[in-house]
């Protein structure tokens, strides 16, 4: 049998084991860190910032369109000009249809058996003075004055062919006593706010 004392340092021996297995994992620990620290970190991808040559240059059909747009508001505005010019210049014929107009007309009819060529300014004042939508009794007045016109200037015509066999001479006093009557009656009851019974008639 073993005696006491064998026991008693079989006792003392047993727990020296442990011990340095207890110092071996401290060990390990300390080197799995040092092997942490010694890997670098992965850095993050840079970002690139620079822009793309496409972003940055217009496309050549952005470029055409932009073109088109400028060339037709050019285009829009030259004409926008030219038809401003246009109206501008025809705004110096329109007529205002009033009494005082139409009296004018018809003393300009007057003075035309000595300047024939006030009858054209006179015409055309009446034509603008119909396009202006006039009531219906100033309207009678000008459709008056412009039949008066076109009938004496085609009388005229006729006088002068047969001028060359010897009647037209008979026909210009015939026109101008015409031309006369007319213009005084159309004075006469535009002075007293009166219509042309028939204003499309070819006598007075």
């Amino acid at each position: 049998m073993p005696s006491v004392g064998a026991r008693g340092d079989a006792r003392d021996e047993a727990p020296s084991t442990p011990p340095a297995r207890r110092s071996a994992t401290p060990a390990a620990g300390r080197a799995g860190h040092a092997d942490a620290a010694s890997v670098p970190a992965e850095t993050p991808p840079a970002i690139d910032t620079t822009p793309s040559v496409e972003a940055a240059t217009p496309r050549k059909g952005a470029k055409a369109k932009a073109g088109a747009k400028d060339a037709g508001a050019t285009n829009g505005k030259s004409a926008g000009g030219e038809t401003g010019g246009k109206r501008a210049a025809w705004d110096l014929f329109r007529v205002r249809p009033s009494v005082v107009n139409v009296k004018l007309i018809y003393s300009a009819y007057l003075a035309s058996l000595a300047l024939p060529l006030v009858a054209i300014i006179g015409v055309l004042y009446a034509h603008q003075a119909l396009r202006a939508n006039p009531s219906a009794w100033l309207a009678s007045h000008y459709t008056y004055q412009v039949r008066t016109f076109w009938i004496g200037f085609a009388a005229n015509v006729v006088a002068l062919i047969l001028s060359f066999v010897g009647i037209g001479l008979l026909l210009y006093p015939l026109i101008a006593v015409w031309v006369v009557a007319r213009s005084v009656k159309g004075l006469i009851n535009v002075a007293q706010r009166v219509e042309i019974e028939d204003p499309n008639g070819f006598f007075i």
